[in-house]
């Protein structure tokens, strides 16, 4: 959802760290994404093929800056994926946005869910 309550999708590219959990992306601050999530940080993310089976996570999102205590967070989740793309590693002008999903739903190609999991 935008900080005006409509739906909005991005392509993201899921990162991964041991130490944040599965659920990771880097923006620029400069994207919409990050305005979005400076005035609504409940968030919800689609993961796969929207053509088949997907994963709907829900939950609060936290926004993670470039400074020296989170440096070796923005070290270990970048990927050559993101290198390919021309985008800065450490740069102040990128931030990690960690999903802490609440709720998990697996939905069908029909479009129905076929398992829920709520996270304590």
């Amino acid at each position: 959802m935008d900080i005006n309550g409509y739906p909005h999708m991005n392509l993201m590219h899921i990162l991964e760290s041991d130490k944040l959990g599965r659920f990771v992306i880097s923006i620029s601050k400069s994207s919409q994404k990050y305005q979005e999530i400076k005035g609504n940080t409940k968030g919800s993310w689609t993961i796969g093929s929207l053509l088949g089976e997907h994963a709907e996570l829900s939950g609060d999102v936290e926004v993670l800056e470039f400074c020296p205590e989170n440096e070796a967070l923005f070290k270990e989740v970048w990927s050559e994926v993101l290198t390919r793309y021309g985008q800065e590693q450490m740069s102040a002008e990128r931030v990690l946005l960690v999903m802490n999903a609440r709720d998990i739903k697996i939905i069908s190609i029909q479009n129905k869910v076929v398992q829920q999991v709520k996270v304590q």
